[in-house]
């Protein structure tokens, strides 16, 4: 599963919730083609914008510090992880264009490295997944709504 739409939903560990509200002016700061992330839920507090891959929130200060994501790619979608080198029990996939609160306390301030989805294709979020399953889920709001 992807996230997308606009009410909450929870499969596996990852939930993301989206409140449409005054929020969406702060996610609409995310600058086109980049995906963005802050410390503080509806696109508030410190954050990071970035066109490349993060293997290492450390080296931007925002290790574990994530509570909110926007992608404002036109054709590609993220995934974030919890653990370093795109790796972890978990995944979450945030399709082009949308943006979201993080609410599940095992994924809120718990994401420590994000890069451009290889397709789109959510699965696709795990390289290599040996006996590992993908957990992904949640809720986005589109921007422009």
């Amino acid at each position: 599963m992807f996230i997308a739409g606009g009410a909450a939903a929870t499969l596996g560990l990852v939930t993301v919730f989206v409140a449409p509200s005054a929020a969406q002016a702060a996610f609409s700061d995310c600058p086109a083609d980049l995906f963005c992330l802050w410390t503080d839920p509806d696109g508030g507090g410190p954050g990071i914008w970035s066109k490349a891959d993060r293997p290492d929130l450390r080296v931007q200060n925002m290790d574990d510090r994530t509570s909110s994501v926007a992608n404002n790619s036109t054709t590609r979608g993220i995934c974030l992880y919890p653990d370093l080198d795109f790796d972890g029990a978990w995944a979450a996939y945030v399709p082009a264009r949308t943006w979201a609160n993080i609410t599940d306390s095992e994924a809120d301030d718990q994401v420590t490295s994000v890069r451009w989805a290889p397709s789109e294709d959510p699965p696709a979020c795990w390289v290599v997944s040996g006996s590992r399953k993908t957990r992904v889920a949640g809720s986005a709001q589109p921007f422009g709504r």
